[in-house]
């Protein structure tokens, strides 16, 4: 019995494959309870029930008469928030290494840096790989895509018309009033994309992955513009399941959206397939195109800080604070549900007393009863337990406890931690604890660092211009094509010690070198190491 390679099939067979694989992943998932959990921990992120309806903006009633209060106080997204802040708090500087120390590519290493700060502040390179960040933190896995995208950049050509298919004679001849389409000099695309929008083996080691199929949500009508031979099927095409309807389970009911979700099979090159292999489809019987892939790798990069070991999932912090975050919800909902049942102050009183009331100027009132007869009293019928404010207590403490976000990371030090040492090391406790996250974004920027140079050296084939700061700060501006970027090797993001990139410290070490003659000479010098914590230019 032999068994065929799926990704090496014919063009027509290929498209039945890839989208039987893509059902196949989504069914494991589920099988598996992982998209249960991913789907638990997206909804506790953004404030929803298990229904996929928002609570966190609004006091509930539930029971059989409305007497119960339900509320959501987010602590699970505030501690997570807590974490991304800590972990994406470092300006992100790439570095450029060279396979050699000759001029011209000490050159280009410069030129690599000085595009990726642009990418940076232009492109929102940083932003994508942050949103990664983000969503791995509650989902465990995310991924970042760097493709070249032939319809952006600035415009430089128009696209002869098309002649008629020679091997298709019974086909209609070309639209001779169709518009022409305009050529551009394409850029770089990058997109943080979530567990629902890729596709892989899910019995391979994801670090070895061979394939990965991205899912684009897409017009059609720009498809069916752009693959007229296809248009029919996909203007044909069913409204797709959104992201929303796949982490809800509660749809839309609207049917009519434009979009059409396109999936894009990459295929590494391998033994079995040399050069590779892409193929755009929507179908099962609508493939776009089938080539061989440009790029030389799977330009889709996992974001993973913490490994499921044993399966191809990871494990996410967040898992561990679900269970918490739905006790506090019940706790603080027994507050709510009392004070709202019988704050309102009532009053009791005996029952053959004849008590009249008059009300007087500025809405006092006048009680007068029978002489010789108790007085009404307070009804106190307010009694939350002491034990339930100590559980609160109780999980608040495990928040932090498990996410290892202390009281200084919170801006709420303890008394006895005065001096700018001690709250450093607190809040470098932290930094060390969240080291993995860190290094999960590390490796990302340089992944996506190193993606976009490698694009832009291969497709970048016209010039473009690259803005920078020069020495005066004066903004300058250079040119390049993608020959200029010959010769580097692999892009590296420099990072310090945690308790050197945590605030307290800079501001302490900023007054100790201070009191040092010679040290810091000017303001300039100051203000550098308190804001970068760099103290490389006091040494030289």
């Amino acid at each position: 019995m032999t068994v065929d390679n799926f990704a090496a099939v014919t063009s027509d067979k290929i498209g039945a494959e890839l989208y039987r694989r893509v059902k196949d992943v989504s069914r494991f998932a589920r099988r598996t309870g992982i998209h249960a959990m991913r789907r638990a921990s997206y909804l506790a992120y953004y404030g929803h029930d298990t229904e996929g309806l928002h609570t966190a903006g609004n006091v509930e009633e539930s029971g059989e008469d409305g007497e119960l209060r339900l509320i959501k106080i987010n602590e699970f997204r505030a501690t997570l928030q807590h974490v991304l802040t800590y972990i994406t708090q470092d300006r992100v500087t790439w570095a450029a290494r060279a396979l050699n120390a000759a001029g011209g590519t000490l050159s280009a290493t410069k030129l690599a840096a000085t595009i990726l700060d642009h990418y940076a502040s232009r492109n929102a390179l940083v932003e994508e790989v942050d949103r990664a960040i983000e969503m791995m933190l509650f989902l465990d896995t995310a991924y970042l895509s760097v493709t070249w995208d032939v319809d952006a950049g600035e415009a430089y050509g128009v696209q002869p018309p098309p002649e008629p298919d020679p091997e298709n004679p019974d086909a209609p001849p070309p639209d001779p009033n169709a518009p022409p389409r305009i050529i551009h000099e394409g850029d770089v695309r990058v997109r943080a994309l979530s567990p629902l929008d890729v596709y892989a083996d899910p019995f391979r080691d994801p670090r070895e992955a061979r394939w990965r199929i991205e899912r684009t949500p897409t017009n059609r009508y720009d498809l069916a513009a752009k693959y007229p031979k296809m248009a029919e099927k996909i203007l044909a095409l069913p409204a797709p399941e959104t992201s929303r309807d796949l982490w809800m389970h509660s749809g839309t009911d609207i049917d009519h959206t434009d979009d059409v979700s396109l999936f894009t099979f990459y295929h590494a090159p391998t033994a079995s397939i040399p050069k590779g292999r892409l193929v755009l489809f929507l179908s099962d019987d609508c493939v776009l195109m089938d080539m061989e892939t440009p790029y030389g790798e799977i330009p889709i990069y996992r974001v993973c800080a913490h490994e499921f070991y044993g399966t191809p999932f990871g494990y996410a912090l967040a898992y561990d604070l679900l269970a918490p975050q739905q006790a506090l919800d019940m706790l603080y909902s027994t507050v709510v549900t009392n004070e709202s049942a019988v704050a309102i102050q009532s009053f009791i009183a005996e029952d053959d007393i004849n008590i009249d009331v008059a009300s007087l100027r500025g809405g006092l009132n006048l009680i007068r009863k029978p002489r010789g007869a108790s007085d009404p009293a307070p009804l106190q019928l307010l009694r939350t337990s002491p034990q339930t404010y100590e559980s609160i207590d109780l999980m608040t403490k495990t928040f932090r406890s498990l996410s290892g976000v202390n009281n200084v990371s919170r801006g709420e030090p303890d008394a006895q931690l005065r001096s700018g040492t001690a709250l450093a090391f607190m809040e470098s406790r932290t930094l060390h604890f969240q080291s993995k996250g860190a290094m999960a974004r590390t490796q990302a920027s340089e992944w996506v660092g190193g993606a976009v140079i490698r694009r832009l050296r291969q497709f970048a084939g016209t010039q473009r211009i690259v803005g920078f700061a020069g020495p005066s700060g004066a903004y300058q501006a250079r040119t390049f094509t993608g020959k200029d970027l010959e010769g580097i090797s692999h892009i590296v993001v420099e990072t310090g010690s945690p308790m050197q990139r945590s605030q307290a410290f800079r501001i302490e070490a900023g007054g100790a070198l201070l009191q040092q003659p010679g040290m810091i000479k000017t303001a300039e010098q100051y203000l550098q190491l308190v804001t970068t914590g760099n103290i490389t230019p006091l040494m030289e």
